[in-house]
């Protein structure tokens, strides 16, 4: 796999996309993500769903594509979010021994989690991509500071995502989280 070293991430600046040093909070504020999605990309689908320029999906574009999903999730903007699935996509448990199956399962619970819980912080890095025709593997770190109820919780993971050009778009068939 290509990746970009540990000691760096792709995060939005003002002045554009570009690499940083890793591991450094980027804040979300606390019911929304403004000021976290990315600038509007002229060569993708209405300025800003997962199609890649051409064919392919190079780390830059995946590193894109990441940040529009995270912050469809983290910004409770359902229709986005479903719009980056693929129909039958499915989300795998850690111990791989449960899976979600489909798009409305795969949104429902994330609905339901979104509802109970409180995000104050979220990262995202050590993006790496691997493109084979119409598939892409990406995996990233993440972290996440949040609280349901009183009781604050802090948790972090692996992302393993396989993406699927359908119909010109990048969507997501297959997400599985590991242990950091």
């Amino acid at each position: 796999m290509h990746g970009i070293s540990k000691e760096s991430e792709w995060r939005t600046t003002p002045i554009g996309i570009e690499r940083v040093p890793a591991f450094r909070p980027r804040s979300l504020q606390t019911l929304g993500v403004s000021g976290v999605d990315p600038p509007l990309i002229p060569e993708t689908h209405d300025g800003r769903g997962g199609r890649a320029l051409n064919t392919g999906i190079d780390e830059l574009g995946a590193a894109e594509w990441v940040h529009r999903y995270d912050a469809a999730w983290l910004g409770k903007d359902w229709a986005r979010l479903e719009a980056s699935l693929s129909d039958d996509v499915e989300f795998v448990s850690r111990d791989f021994a449960n899976a979600l199956l489909g798009r409305a399962a795969v949104v429902d619970s994330i609905r339901a989690f979104m509802q109970r819980v409180q995000v104050h912080e979220y990262n995202a890095t050590d993006l790496a991509s691997h493109r084979s025709g119409l598939v892409t593997v990406v995996t990233y770190r993440w972290q996440m500071q949040w609280t349901v109820g009183a009781a604050h919780r802090s948790s972090s993971g692996r992302d393993v995502l396989v993406l699927r050009k359908d119909d010109g778009d990048w969507r997501l068939v297959w997400r599985v989280q590991l242990a950091p």
